[in-house]
C-alpha cells in the first residue's frame, strides 16, 4: 500500500512587511509549489501584504484588526491550515533550496521529530546556528551584556552552537523559527504558541516544551534558505523591539526556570539599566527615556 504524500501549509506572520514579502513568497511557491500559504496580516493599515497576497496564485490571507503579536498570529494561521506539517516562514526568507522530500524523509523516519530545522545563512553568507538548551545562565549574560567580556567567556554565554559546523543531519535542541517545518500531530500533542509572548522566544518555548514531553528536533544541511535577518518589520522601532525582547526573556524564565530565577534576573537586569540610565544623564532624551522604559519592564510596571 503506497503513503499517502505528506501535505505541506506555510504560515508567514507579516507586519509592514511589504518590502520583502513578495519575495518570500516567490521563493516558497518555488520550494513547494502545491504548498498552501497562509499570510496572517498584522498590519490591517498597510495594503502591501494583501497585494503580495493577490499576486500569489492560491495564497491566502487572514486579516488580523491589528497587531495581535506573532505567537497569537502563528497560532491563527495554525487553526486555518490542516496540513500534515506546518512551515513557519519570517517573510524576510528568501532563495530556498534543496528540497521538500528531503523534509518529508526526516518526518517519515522519526515519528518523534516534532520539527526540522534547516541550514539558514544571512546576506553576507554568515551562519545562523542553532543552539543548545537554554539555561538560567544565558539569560543572565543577555541581562549584563557580554559585548565587554573576554571572547572565551562570551563563548560560554552564548548557546549558539558556536563549533559545529552543520555540515551533517541531527538532532539539536533550539533554532531560530525564521524557517521552521512543524509536525501538527505534535502541536496537537504539545498545543499551540504561548501567546504571552508578543514577540520572541515563542519558538524557542514551543521547542522546549516538545523537548521535555519527550519530541525530537532535526537539523538538516540539505535543505536552506537566506534569512535577511532585520529584513522585516516586527513590531515597531527598535527600542520598542528591545522592551519587547526583555518582556518576553522574563515570561521565559519564570516559566521555565521559577521565580526565584526571574526575580533574580530582574534584579540584575534592573541594577544594570539603572547605573547606565545614572551614568549617561548627559545623554540624548531619547536614550534616558528607553531606559526609564527599560526600568518600568524590570519592575513589572507599566510602561507609558
Amino acid at each position: 500500500m503506497t503513503e499517502r504524500p505528506m501535505t505541506l501549509d506555510a504560515i508567514v506572520v507579516a507586519y509592514h512587511s511589504g518590502g520583502v514579502l513578495d519575495s518570500a513568497l516567490r521563493a516558497l511557491h518555488a520550494f513547494a509549489p502545491d504548498c498552501r500559504v497562509i499570510v496572517v496580516d498584522n498590519s490591517p493599515d498597510d495594503p502591501s501584504a494583501a497585494d503580495a497576497v493577490a499576486a500569489l496564485a492560491g495564497a491566502e490571507r487572514i486579516a488580523e484588526p491589528a497587531n495581535v503579536g506573532f505567537a497569537a498570529a502563528v497560532n491563527d494561521g495554525l487553526a486555518h491550515s490542516s496540513a500534515d506539517v506546518v512551515l513557519l516562514a519570517n517573510p524576510d526568507i528568501h532563495s530556498l533550496s534543496g528540497s521538500l522530500e528531503e523534509i518529508a524523509r526526516i518526518f517519515a523516519s522519526d515519528p518523534r521529530a516534532a520539527a526540522v530545522t534547516v541550514r539558514l545563512v544571512d546576506e553576507r553568507g554568515r551562519l545562523q546556528h542553532c543552539r543548545r538548551r537554554i539555561t538560567p545562565l544565558d539569560l543572565f549574560g543577555l541581562a549584563v551584556g557580554t559585548a565587554r567580556l573576554p571572547a572565551r567567556l562570551r563563548r560560554a554565554l552564548t548557546p549558539a552552537l558556536l563549533d559545529w559546523d552543520h555540515a551533517e543531519e541531527r538532532l539539536v535542541d533550539q533554532a531560530t523559527g525564521a524557517l521552521l517545518f512543524l509536525r501538527r500531530a505534535a502541536v496537537a500533542e504539545i498545543g499551540a504558541f504561548d501567546a504571552r509572548y508578543f514577540m520572541y522566544w515563542e519558538e524557542t518555548d514551543w521547542l522546549e516544551r516538545a523537548r521535555k514531553a519527550g519530541w525530537h528536533l532535526v537539523f538538516t544541511p540539505r535543505v536552506g534558505a537566506v534569512h535577511a535577518v532585520g529584513g522585516s518589520s516586527t513590531a515597531g522601532t527598535p527600542t520598542s523591539n528591545w522592551l519587547l525582547l526583555v518582556e518576553s526573556t522574563y515570561i521565559y524564565a519564570r516559566k521555565h526556570f521559577g521565580l526565584p530565577t526571574v526575580l533574580a534576573l530582574r534584579l540584575v537586569w534592573a541594577a544594570g539599566d539603572l547605573v547606565r540610565l545614572l551614568i549617561g544623564l548627559r545623554a540624548p532624551r531619547a536614550h534616558r527615556a528607553e531606559l526609564r522604559d527599560r526600568l518600568r519592564v524590570h519592575l513589572a510596571l507599566a510602561r507609558r
